[in-house]
């Protein structure tokens, strides 16, 4: 189970800046000041778009070119430009930025840094400029030291307007063959690709980087040498996201229109519904959820995030609570049971000196939503009394009596991977930011998740091996407690080479496992992580291994090799170190080849281990599910709140086979209400139990004893060995394994 997220932003609408400090030439009234904000944004194969990096430009024509560093559009990790790019403009310095444009890259040049954009033609608001103001860079002006001189930009130690700071040329210096102004003039993060100018108000310089925070000692990149990079060809021609730039268009409408409209409503389930209170602004918003502050007070903040759960939620909010207290995901001072909008909800917070920070918790069919407020000290009385009426608005549309989108296969179009899930784990992509392609998840009280996620691979990674990454991960990224019990660099998925490693940790007071597949193309690498309470790992971890094997992908669309290291997969042939020579061996590899039979987690199977109930049910429904699904019929779904037996909870492993056998009347429980899962089972219950499941004719009426119909019908499929004709005998799991593989083989 996903217990939650951390709230991430989706995109930047504004940066928060420091205040004014020296007033800047005016500007006409109609006119967008030619200094801007340039946010730059990565663009993720799920769609979701994230600012990654802020900067400033200057725009240097009237047809909206714009002149800034090229570390600001540039990801070093990944050498090469960022994917979308947005232009904040203002028209005076009273003003905070509108990101009122996008801007397509045209060319840059990391030597000199420097980078050239222009505003696209269709803008996010409004209607385009016939021209925009602009500053030449054309100009021959030669500062000499001492002259004064202005940075202006967005730096980030200020407010939510363009910043001015003033000092003077304190001499010249060389970088990389280039001529840089020294200067005292306050620079910061932000400034970066901005303007320096002189009391004329000439452009002189761009601000490119800091020597020295403690001496604030900066260097601007001489406007001799911009010109001269401006007026060549010099540097990388860029190139144009146009999805990603469609994307952040849509983004900024959306939110632009959101915050004008004072009032945000979600068209998918939970369907929320929420109004800003008075005096309050949206600070982001996402697909998965906003969030807002108090204009007047910003430490007030007002966070609604949505993530989903495998199913509809099966504990109570005490067991909530019990989970979260586990993990110790959240530091409270208090709590109480409470409704929001007549929905049950969990609310802890934690009060200090300063503030009080509040988390409300609230399940709510397929989704779990999370409710966060800070109220600080100051202006405590006003802040709570506009969240009580933020939570008094708050709308969440009933939730629907089905899953609105149930998936058990991960199939999209733009992915380079896809790949099965099976029907009691469900495959969630409504909730993903950043790297994330889907998470596979599960109906139980448990702690259970998968996680798909993938990276893009620098060009100077390009050549990575996977004993190169698995080494990295397990001595770089696992904390000091975590212990690795098996690792190996030999995986192969659909002809992708890989690794795999196991480890346990603590989450808390809760021991936990993990492991984490991961394999590498040309342009990405990919990392299945599946994490589980101790008690349910090793049962998981077979689901696991199957969904690895049914992964495709674009090269190779499921035709490539697949190895799965033995230690892991206990299906794979010739593993299972005690059946060798076994009378029964043969049917028991069918089985495990149809994935209707497994071994343990140590690579045996332990054939003459008498077969439980709960172990027989699951078999022999296998079998037919196996059978069902070679002829594409629907398996079977878990009932909703199913808890026929007073000894089995719905998240038990073998739940969903016990009400399948229910449903299907081959199984009864015992007179006091029990199932008695870990019973042993006999000869005759068995037969009846498979015979029955697969619909097989058996003769309809009464025999003495009951058994004997089922025994004449078994001999005359010959699904029995001679040998066995004991009804009492208490079956072994490589006797049901015969018995089932010969059955399936007669359909």
């Amino acid at each position: 189970m996903k217990i939650m997220h951390s709230l991430k932003m989706l995109f930047l609408p504004l940066i928060i800046f420091g205040t004014i400090v020296l007033p800047n030439p005016s500007l006409a009234a109609d006119s967008f000041s030619p200094t801007v904000l340039i946010i730059s944004f990565r663009y993720f194969l799920n769609g979701e778009i994230e600012a990654v990096s802020a900067g400033t430009g200057t725009i240097i024509s009237t047809d909206g070119d714009i002149l800034t560093n090229a570390h600001v559009i540039y990801d070093d990790d990944l050498n090469r430009p960022w994917d979308a790019f947005a232009i904040c403009v203002s028209q005076n310095m009273e003003d905070e930025p509108k990101c009122q444009f996008t801007a397509s890259l045209k060319r840059y040049d990391e030597k000199i840094d420097l980078a050239l954009l222009t505003i696209d033609r269709t803008p996010v608001l409004g209607t385009l400029p016939s021209s925009f103001a602009s500053v030449s860079y054309k100009e021959k002006v030669e500062p000499a030291v001492g002259d004064s001189v202005y940075i202006r930009g967005f730096p980030s130690s200020g407010g939510n307007t363009m910043t001015v700071t003033k000092g003077q040329v304190s001499g010249t210096t060389e970088v990389n063959g280039y001529k840089y102004l020294k200067t005292d003039a306050d620079i910061d993060a932000g400034n970066s690709g901005g303007m320096m100018y002189d009391d004329e108000g000439n452009f002189v310089g761009v601000p490119s980087y800091i020597v020295s925070y403690y001496e604030n000692s900066g260097r601007a990149l001489h406007i001799s040498e911009v010109a001269k990079w401006v007026d060549s060809t010099a540097g990388d021609k860029g190139s144009v996201n146009s999805e990603a730039t469609r994307e952040l268009r849509s983004q900024y409408a959306r939110f632009y229109k959101i915050q004008d409209e004072g009032q945000i409503t979600y068209k998918t389930d939970p369907k929320i519904s929420a109004k800003l209170p008075d005096g309050w602004e949206f600070l982001t918003i996402g697909n998965s959820g906003f969030s807002l502050y108090k204009k007047n007070n910003a430490q007030a903040v007002i966070a609604v995030l949505v993530s989903s759960n495998g199913h509809k939620l099966n504990m109570s909010l005490q067991e909530k609570k019990d989970v979260l207290d586990k993990l110790d995901i959240y530091d409270y001072t208090d709590y109480q049971f409470t409704k929001v909008q007549d929905t049950e909800a969990l609310h802890l917070w934690n009060k200090n000196p300063d503030e009080t920070t509040h988390v409300m918790i609230l399940s709510h069919g397929y989704k779990e939503i999370d409710i966060t407020y800070n109220i600080p000290k100051y202006g405590e009385t006003e802040a709570l009394k506009d969240v009580n009426q933020f939570l008094a608005d708050i709308n969440f549309a009933s939730p629907d009596e089905d899953d609105p989108t149930p998936s058990y296969l991960l199939d999209e179009d733009d992915y380079p991977i896809s790949f099965e899930s099976s029907p009691d784990w469900r495959v969630v992509q409504d909730d993903l930011s950043g790297s994330q392609l889907a998470y596979v998840l599960r109906n139980t009280k448990k702690i259970e998740g998968m996680e798909v996620t993938y990276e893009d691979l620098a060009e100077d990674h390009k050549e990575i091996k996977p004993d190169e990454i698995l080494e990295y991960f397990i001595d770089e990224t696992l904390s000091a407690d975590a212990e690795v019990t098996y690792k190996s660099d030999k995986l192969m998925i659909d002809g992708l080479p890989g690794w795999i490693f196991i480890y346990k940790y603590k989450n808390g007071d809760l021991p936990l496992k993990k492991v984490q597949a991961g394999v590498i193309d040309t342009d990405h690498v990919y990392y299945f992580d599946y994490h589980a309470d101790t008690t349910i790992f090793d049962e998981g971890l077979q689901r696991y291994v199957s969904i690895l094997k049914s992964v495709k992908t674009k090269t190779n669309e499921g035709n490539g090799t697949f190895k799965i290291p033995t230690q892991i997969d206990v299906s794979e042939e010739g593993f299972l170190s005690d059946i060798t020579g076994h009378r029964y061996k043969t049917s028991i590899e069918n089985l495990m080849e149809m994935e209707v039979i497994s071994g343990y987690p140590d690579g045996t199977f332990k054939p003459e281990n008498p077969v439980n109930r709960a172990e027989a049910l699951k078999i022999i429904l296998q079998s037919l599910r196996a059978m069902q699904a070679e002829e594409g019929e629907d398996t079977f779904v878990m009932p909703e709140n199913f808890n026929m037996f007073s000894d089995l909870q719905p998240t038990e492993w073998y739940a969903t086979y016990v009400a399948e056998g229910v449903d299907k009347g081959i199984i009864n429980g015992y007179p006091d209400g029990t199932f008695k899962g870990g019973n042993t089972v006999n000869l005759a219950e068995a037969l009846k139990m498979t015979l029955e499941a697969h619909e097989t004719k058996v003769w309809d009426g009464d025999t003495s004893p009951w058994y004997k119909k089922y025994f004449d019908a078994a001999y005359g499929l010959d699904v029995l060995p001679q040998d066995l004709s004991d009804p009492g005998k208490l079956l072994t799991r490589a006797e049901l394994a015969y018995i089932v593989d010969q059955l399936v083989n007669q359909n």
